[in-house]
């Protein structure tokens, strides 16, 4: 492979990443715009960094440290969104595995080529 073929190669790679980066931002943005009026920001953060785990594979397994991670907030406040979301019906959590069962945020991830597997309601477990 010469080097120019290997530079092209590597660009398209980066351009590729920075794509799903912003879809990904999208995506999240487009779940705290939408449910602004029932959740706070914190709550809509968490819950946003559910979803994004939850467009890759349908569900999610649940990790509270990782969750907190993601969403840059305490374990309390990771409880008190699932609790929340709970609430409202937009999730249900079975053997720690978080699933969006609303379809309201279902179309906000699914959006323009989003996952199908959230639209069928993958059953399988793990993350």
């Amino acid at each position: 492979m010469t080097k120019a073929v290997a530079e092209a190669a590597e660009a398209q790679y980066w351009d590729a990443l920075a794509d799903d980066e912003f879809e990904r931002y999208e995506r999240k943005q487009r779940f705290i715009d939408h449910f602004a009026a029932v959740l706070t920001n914190r709550q809509a953060n968490v819950l946003g960094a559910v979803g994004e785990k939850c467009w890759n594979c349908g569900h999610y397994a649940l990790s509270i440290d990782a969750i907190a991670d993601e969403a840059l907030v305490s374990h309390r406040a990771v409880h008190r969104a699932l609790h929340a979301a709970r609430a409202l019906g937009l999730i249900e959590m079975q053997e720690n595995v978080i699933r969006i069962v609303s379809p309201e945020w279902q179309a906000l991830l699914i959006g323009e080529g989003g996952s199908a597997i959230i639209a069928r309601g993958h059953d399988a477990v793990g993350a």
